[in-house]
């Protein structure tokens, strides 16, 4: 199972395959652990919205999958957003 990270184009710099992350949810019981497996090539507008009434809109992403180790937890929901932590300061290809 993969959680799709979106990560502005200021901050993919950053973000390289193999970090290891974090996957966490309110509706999981506990976070989930995976690594950075693929960086899309492109850009694209912000895709999920907020309830805040200024939402960052017009900022730019990149999509960036990280394959969850243990997906059992999360393998019943479909389009759940949560929030992922990637490691920077690991040292990955």
């Amino acid at each position: 199972m993969e959680a799709v990270a979106e990560v502005y184009e200021t901050d993919i710099k950053y973000v390289k395959k193999g970090q290891s992350a974090i996957f966490k949810s309110p509706a999981l019981s506990q976070s989930l652990t995976g690594t950075v497996t693929r960086i899309a090539p492109s850009l694209t507008r912000v895709a999920i919205y907020s309830p805040d009434p200024m939402p960052n809109t017009e900022a730019r992403i990149i999509k960036v999958y990280i394959t969850l180790k243990d997906s059992a937890a999360a393998a019943r929901f479909i389009n759940l957003q949560g929030t992922a932590l990637i490691d920077i300061s690991s040292k990955a290809n």
